[in-house]
């Protein structure tokens, strides 16, 4: 399973990809200037063989995760979506752009759980 992190704080996405990667679970850590990388996550090749994305609901430089989720849930309804937030679900996804909702901080059985483990 490919997994990608999309998370602006590096300590975080270098938790998540501790507690994720193993010999089923390909971590890939996108590098955020996410602003810059908006436009790039949204090419179609950059998702080929995406199973699963974790995603930060605030990214920086103004941009959201749901700007991304919806993006996914739209163009690629096959990867599965988890929005991780220090908000409530309610203030971070209310539209339900994400499969699975995590409040941070996050137990690594829940993250684990949210990818299907």
């Amino acid at each position: 399973m490919k997994i990608r992190i999309v998370e602006d704080d590096e300590a975080i996405r270098l938790l998540l990809q501790r507690i994720i990667e193993d010999d089923t679970h390909e971590v890939e850590l996108v590098d955020l200037d996410f602003a810059a990388n908006f436009a790039k996550l949204k090419q179609e090749a950059e998702w080929i063989g995406v199973d699963a994305v974790i995603c930060d609901q605030m990214l920086g430089s103004g941009l959201t995760g749901i700007e991304l989720l919806a993006y996914l849930k739209e163009h690629f309804p096959g990867i599965r979506r988890v929005m991780l937030s220090a908000m409530s679900q309610k203030e971070a996804d209310p539209g339900g752009v994400s499969d699975v909702f995590l409040q941070k901080p996050a137990s690594q059985k829940l993250i684990r759980k949210a990818l299907g483990d």
